[in-house]
């Protein structure tokens, strides 16, 4: 459990490690409070590195805000399982949910591909 504690205190150092060394390309994260899974899925699958490593760190946002509330916890998931088949799930969505918010179709993502039997 420590362990835990402490891989996710480092990942949250070497994300904000990582924001503040870039110069932000677009304020598509920053200005944007309700960004659409369309938006994200631009900076997520587009070419601008920054954009891309701005859509991790959000995705790790969402995974760590919804963890053993809307879907199975790390301790029965590895992150490195979950980040690597995200990508797949991702691009399986329809087209019809682009204009939701990014947070609530990633959180959906989650709770119908690793739930836990009632958290």
């Amino acid at each position: 459990m420590k362990k835990i504690l402490l891989n996710r205190i480092a990942l949250f150092f070497a994300a904000l490690l990582i924001v503040s060394k870039v110069a932000w390309a677009d304020e598509i994260f920053y200005a944007n409070n309700r960004l659409t899974f369309g938006d994200y899925m631009g900076a997520y699958t587009g070419e601008d590195a920054v954009l891309r490593r701005q859509a991790l760190v959000y995705l790790y946002g969402v995974i760590d805000a919804t963890e053993k509330k809307e879907w199975c916890s790390f301790q029965l998931v590895k992150s490195s399982e979950l980040i690597s088949s995200f990508y797949t799930l991702l691009r399986k969505v329809d087209k019809s949910r682009y204009d939701e918010r990014a947070a609530h179709v990633i959180t959906d993502i989650l709770r119908a591909h690793r739930p836990c039997g009632g958290k």
